[in-house]
């Protein structure tokens, strides 16, 4: 099927650079982020994103921290940088790999290649997560512990709240909203670099939950299409 090999890779291609928009609230106070951080940035000022999501991050209601999908934010959506996502609502720590509140499931992880996280090798679209702590220098160098972060996304998979997911692409600072995972498993396991770090299984949320799955109907209709 090389026609439809074709066809397949560019859909993933034009899925890739879709960038969707926000809408309602959420498309208000990106703008206003966004005309912050430039502010900001013409006065030279140090740490622009994260000065602006300081300040404006208790005047919007879609910044406050829920769980699962998100009102007017479309999953695919690619933000730039982490403090648009945190605005948003979809990742609020900006310095965290894990978004989390001590005694609630994980709100959100984002994959920024910071550890080795085994990121959509499996054919179902499944993420292997690598939990937080003992990093350094981008060497892990001692055993994670149970942290609030990682007992976060172990209360995911105990109760079954979905968890966002946000993606960096390349070396640059656009990320992608990939929508919805739901935790099914985890242990602790040799990293890399030798101690032991925590794996958490995330499995792609269906019916256009999550990018995975948006992308994996448009291909399975375009078979159907050309069967």
């Amino acid at each position: 099927y090389p026609r439809l090999v074709k066809r397949a890779a560019a859909l993933y291609l034009k899925m890739k650079s879709d960038r969707g928009n926000p809408t309602g609230m959420p498309l208000e106070a990106l703008n206003h982020y966004r005309h912050v951080v430039y502010e900001l940035t013409q006065k030279q000022e140090c740490k622009p994103d994260m000065i602006a999501y300081k300040e404006l991050r208790h005047k919007y209601s879609c910044t406050d921290r829920k769980h699962g999908l998100l009102e007017d934010i479309p999953v695919g959506l690619v933000v730039e940088g982490r403090g648009e996502a945190a605005i948003l609502g979809i990742h609020t720590q900006i310095l965290s790999g894990i978004d989390s509140e001590i005694g609630k499931p994980c709100f959100a992880v984002c994959i920024s290649g910071k550890y080795d996280d085994a990121d959509g090798e499996n054919e179902d679209g499944t993420i292997i997560y690598t939990g937080s702590g003992g990093l350094k220098n981008n060497k892990q160098v001692k055993n994670q512990t149970l942290s609030a972060p990682n007992i976060a996304l172990i209360k995911s998979y105990e109760t079954g709240v979905p968890v966002r997911v946000l993606r960096r692409y390349g070396d640059g600072i656009e990320y992608r909203y990939e929508g919805v995972y739901k935790c099914i498993g985890f242990e602790k396991t040799p990293s890399s670099d030798g101690p032991l770090v925590y794996s958490f299984k995330l499995h792609p949320m269906p019916h256009g939950a999550s990018f995975y799955s948006i992308m994996q109907d448009l291909i399975d209709d375009r078979v159907k299409s050309y069967k």
